[in-house]
């Protein structure tokens, strides 16, 4: 007869040492073999609500304990599904079964800031092939998604309600002042870096078959900034030999503008040398 434990627990060797997250984890243990999977991540202050005894934060209204409670249940109907004999089953077939990791042909919801959280710590986070500050740029759109969704009423929205209407929305949201949250307007370039970062995880969620199509796929996207006026050998004369003996304290910014211009360095990359 096979036996079977399912185990939730928070891990917290694996906390994140640049978020300070802690990831909660399902372990299934069957016939002396196991498997894990990732559900969520919480902070240390979230974490105080933890029960080993429950194997949930006593907290109401808490949603990976609601999760929790699915995956239980998807469980039990599994192995009523399955006469109770599971011994057929690895522990990952398990683990694939209660997660909807199988079923290639169900409608399978998620909810939309779940799985682009869960894409950026699968596939962003950890990938030593992408550059720290591309990942920064990762963290950055994921915050402005959940900005856009708390504003809007849409923290509950699941991936497949998230549709051409909604990804114009937030494109507006992006090119938009919203003075509550003492947001500036993005320019179309810088909303369209955004949008591109959110579009490739829905472009992943597609070829998964989570979805049906990219919402993002009619959007507009400006890729090029519009020509920034540039200085002529003039005016860079004239600010090489601007009369600052009043002013001594703005020489040497001066000096790192006219360094910037001479070699074409961005202004952080002078800061790192």
């Amino acid at each position: 007869m096979a036996t079977t434990t399912l185990i939730f627990y928070p891990n917290e060797k694996k906390k994140s040492s640049r978020t300070g997250k802690i990831p909660v984890y399902l372990r299934i243990l069957h016939n002396g073999s196991k498997a894990e999977a990732r559900l969520t991540a919480v902070d240390a202050i979230e974490l105080l609500m933890w029960n080993n005894k429950t194997m949930s934060f006593e907290q109401r209204n808490n949603r990976t304990n609601d999760r929790i409670v699915a995956i239980q249940h998807d469980f039990n109907c599994l192995d009523a599904k399955n006469n109770f004999k599971l011994h057929h089953f690895t522990a990952k077939q398990i683990i694939d079964e209660v997660l909807g990791r199988s079923q290639q042909n169900e409608n399978v919801e998620y909810y939309a800031i779940e799985y682009i959280n869960s894409y950026f710590n699968d596939f962003v986070l950890n990938n030593k092939a992408i550059a720290y500050n591309n990942i920064k740029n990762y963290r950055k759109m994921i915050n402005h998604f959940k900005n856009f969704l708390k504003i809007n009423n849409y923290e509950n929205l699941v991936l497949s309600d998230f549709d051409h209407v909604k990804a114009q929305e937030f494109k507006t949201y992006l090119t938009s002042d919203y003075e509550p949250l003492l947001k500036k307007a993005m320019t179309e370039v810088s909303a369209t870096s955004v949008i591109c970062k959110l579009k490739a995880i829905l472009g992943y969620a597609l070829d998964c078959e989570v979805i049906k199509k990219n919402p993002f796929k009619k959007i507009k996207m400006t890729y090029l900034s519009p020509p920034k006026p540039k200085l002529t050998a003039d005016e860079l004369s004239s600010i090489s030999n601007l009369d600052l003996e009043n002013f001594p304290t703005l020489k040497v910014y001066r000096d790192i503008f006219l360094f910037s211009c001479y070699t074409g360095l961005s202004y952080n990359d002078v800061c790192r040398l």
